[in-house]
């Protein structure tokens, strides 16, 4: 009884021990004015595109496991304007820079907004499955504001630590839809006739 009472207490020593996860908590402004705008595309969908780079962040690396709270004011109300396309609503997008492998990453999280107007959910989840990101789309096609917000996000699933740099606060509200056209039976026709003009070519060959 004494050994195994030992050999226990031996195997207990080498067990690796967890380690404990961190929580970064980050304080940022944002000077909208600071922004940039572009227009892009989601393949059923034209959008209009907004980036601002959070001012104050600490650059951190994060593991698995960890968490990061955002506690974010702006110098005014960021606007995300009505969506005029049916394809595509609108959609807000933390990035953590640089991004973490896609296929290895998933993460979870929140974000709370402050000074908000014309949104009747808050707050919201904004997680991503393949990124590390808070993403948090709508479709209502209403615009909405805020003059801030406070974020969670939890790396779930991570390949290895990855030092951020980092933090963009994107947002995306749809234009136009993209329909990709439908030949008609003449184009078709000619279309066919090409590929078996060029099988034979290449069988003369």
């Amino acid at each position: 009884m004494r050994i195994a009472t030992t050999a226990l207490a031996a195997l207990t020593l080498v067990l690796p021990v967890a380690a404990s996860a961190t929580v970064y908590n980050e304080t940022l402004t944002g000077t909208l004015s600071n922004g940039s705008t572009s227009t892009g595309s989601t393949g059923n969908a034209i959008t209009a595109n907004y980036f601002l780079t959070l001012d104050g962040f600490t650059p951190i690396t994060v593991a698995q496991g960890d968490q990061i709270v955002l506690n974010v004011t702006f110098d005014g109300p960021l606007t995300v304007q009505k969506s005029t396309a049916t394809n595509y609503g609108q959609a807000i997008e933390l990035f953590y820079n640089p991004g973490a492998p896609l296929a290895t990453t998933t993460s979870s999280g929140t974000l709370d907004f402050t000074g908000l107007t014309g949104l009747a959910t808050n707050p919201v989840i904004a997680g991503c499955g393949n990124c590390l990101g808070n993403i948090f789309f709508t479709s209502t096609n209403a615009a909405y504001s805020f003059t801030g917000f406070t974020s969670t996000l939890n790396a779930d699933t991570l390949a290895s630590p990855i030092a951020l740099t980092d933090i963009v606060i994107g947002t995306f509200v749809g234009v136009r839809n993209v329909t990709v056209p439908v030949p008609e039976p003449a184009a078709l026709a000619l279309l066919g006739l090409g590929a078996a003009a060029l099988a034979t070519a290449r069988r003369r060959r």
